[in-house]
């Protein structure tokens, strides 16, 4: 869930719990105390923090605070494993909520949303008042396609920190998922309005003015997430599309070639340069870009519906329709492939079935013009 921000866990020095859970002191507990608190004065280089929590917790197993921190400085050298085997001992000496939410983090970061989630559910029994822990559950619900779970788990994380940017970022990003455009504009600007440095709420919010066609906006928040992040390659291949929308092709082609030098095999900006590549009149040029997406992700309806288009530029009808089908098969509801269809058919010389091609495309987006256009020129 590329497009998710979750509450990751930070190192720091000062003591997690007053007093930790060492119950009567020993001796030798007293001592790992001293060594914990020396080294949180004396050091920040992690490799020197990691030998000091390690002597820490062999001298007294049961110092809670030294297998939490332990277990932070692990996850901030990415080192899941033993990151989470020390949350885990810190669990061991008393359940708490920090160590579940870090173990859900972790579990996410390695792929297994489901644990994750089970996780920050264990977070929340212990706190029903965690926000961090209903954050990270509804980015663990998102994960699993559970978007109605994940709006409820997010919308009581909203609730109990109504300040913080991450929740409404969030759910602005599922309601876009759900296609409720306006909702999430309104959800990803009360984020802004919490936060204005976050290059992936400018990102969400211009994907929301490409969706709704206002493409000065798109165009001034996607900007906006390339200065903040330049390594952005999402952001990158947005603004590439909303340049292309705008028929500013040099402008497209920059930005896309930023995207594509980020990530070289990102499919979304191969099929932006390709469109721009046929629309700048380099048909050749755009179908193997177009190809290439395809290749690369053989269940992107949108490379197969503007592979397809690229072939009705040169009248190859044959190849034109195994890539519209294609994307439609993929996609049954994207109204560009669906016109694009209906032009084939029309060349075809089968007006009906064109005509039919063409009412789909504008019941599908009432926005598309050239359906509208098409669907005229056959009643003429």
């Amino acid at each position: 869930m590329k497009n998710f921000y979750f509450a990751a866990v930070l190192l720091v020095q000062a003591a997690v719990y007053a007093g930790s859970a060492l119950g009567a002191e020993t001796e030798q507990c007293k001592e790992a105390r001293k060594v914990v608190n020396d080294a949180g004065q004396n050091t920040r280089d992690k490799q020197e923090l990691l030998r000091t929590y390690r002597k820490a917790v062999s001298l007294c197993p049961n110092f809670l605070e030294a297998h939490y921190n332990m277990g932070l400085v692990l996850l901030e050298l990415g080192n899941l494993k033993d990151s989470r085997a020390a949350f885990q001992a810190a669990n061991s000496v008393k359940e708490n909520v920090e160590s579940y939410i870090a173990l859900g983090n972790i579990a996410y970061l390695d792929g297994d949303k489901r644990e994750a989630e089970q996780q920050y559910q264990k977070a929340v029994q212990l706190d029903g008042k965690s926000y961090q822990a209903y954050l990270g559950l509804g980015v663990a619900y998102e994960a699993q396609a559970r978007l109605e779970d994940a709006k409820k788990a997010l919308s009581r994380a909203r609730e109990l920190n109504p300040e913080d940017w991450a929740s409404y970022y969030n759910i602005g990003v599922i309601e876009l998922r759900l296609g409720n455009i306006s909702q999430a504009g309104v959800m990803l600007n009360e984020a802004l309005t919490r936060n204005r440095d976050r290059p992936e709420i400018y990102r969400e919010l211009g994907r929301v003015g490409l969706l709704s066609s206002n493409l000065t906006d798109a165009a001034a928040a996607l900007t906006k997430a390339t200065l903040l992040d330049p390594k952005n390659a999402d952001a990158w291949a947005d603004l590439g599309a909303v340049r292309e929308r705008q028929g500013q092709f040099r402008d497209a082609e920059d930005a896309l070639n930023r995207a594509l030098a980020v990530k070289a095999d990102l499919v979304p900006a191969l099929v932006s340069l390709g469109i721009v590549q046929v629309r700048r009149g380099d048909v050749a040029k755009g179908i193997d870009y177009l190809q290439k997406a395809a290749q690369l992700d053989p269940k992107s309806a949108e490379a197969f519906g503007a592979l397809g288009w690229a072939y009705l530029n040169i009248e190859d009808l044959e190849k034109a329709e195994k890539a519209l089908a294609t994307a439609l098969n993929l996609d049954e509801s994207s109204a560009f492939a669906h016109n694009n269809f209906g032009v084939l058919l029309q060349l075809k010389g089968d007006d009906d079935a064109a005509a039919e091609q063409f009412k789909r495309a504008r019941q599908l987006n009432p926005e598309l013009k050239a359906a509208a256009a098409n669907l005229q020129k056959l009643s003429e």
